[in-house]
């Protein structure tokens, strides 16, 4: 879904795209790169018993400018680096957010959009604190991207629109759809941990 050019003039979510899986534009490989940067770094510790990080959370990633410290993706002339974030770092897991944000806490089952906790705000968040001389954001025809699991909440998308640069978006799901998001990272951390990571389905019978 492309925003009108009379809504360029007043918000600076320029766009609003599902990520495409063969991508042609700039724009789209720059979505698709961050996808699977994603999908790759969140892989890792999905399943996980304790660390909160379910195939429910929503996670992020917004191109920065290069930084050794992050993850690096090289598509032709396009280079940047990549910070993530997710509706389940407001848990402590992440040192980088850690430094600055003050709303950790361990007792909320879920995160609180107001309170700048959600995947797109917590990747951007954490990128504007990277230090860079040319700023924390890649820009590629002045607009940056971010990669979103799932497309803006509520709260979220006023958040986005309220600030200062124009945002190109790229998320896999509708927020009211997650399925498919949810049977792609199952599938790839089958395929990457194998099977046998995946914890155990209880078939206990229950009587009536």
């Amino acid at each position: 879904m492309s925003i009108t050019d009379k809504d360029v003039l007043t918000m600076p979510i320029i766009s609003l795209n599902r990520v495409s899986l063969f991508p042609t534009t700039p724009e789209e490989r720059i979505g698709h790169a961050l996808f699977l940067q994603c999908l790759t770094h969140f892989t890792q510790v999905l399943g996980q018993s304790g660390l909160g990080l379910s195939y429910d959370s929503c996670n992020a990633a917004v191109a920065i400018n290069h930084n050794a410290m992050y993850a690096p993706v090289n598509i032709g002339n396009l280079n940047f680096s990549v910070s993530f974030g997710s509706s389940r770092l407001y848990q402590g897991m992440d040192p980088d957010f850690n430094a600055f944000h003050g709303h950790l806490s361990s007792t909320r089952p879920f995160s609180n959009s107001l309170a700048e906790e959600h995947a797109e705000q917590s990747a951007i968040l954490t990128a504007e604190r990277i230090a860079n001389a040319n700023g924390p954001f890649f820009t590629y025809n002045n607009n940056n991207h971010i990669y979103i699991d799932l497309t803006p909440c509520n709260n979220c998308e006023p958040w986005l629109e309220a600030r200062n640069e124009n945002w190109y978006v790229h998320y896999f799901a509708e927020l009211n759809n997650q399925a498919p998001l949810k049977k792609l990272k199952k599938d790839d951390r089958k395929k990457t941990f194998g099977r046998i990571q995946e914890p155990r389905k209880s078939y206990r019978y229950t009587p009536y």
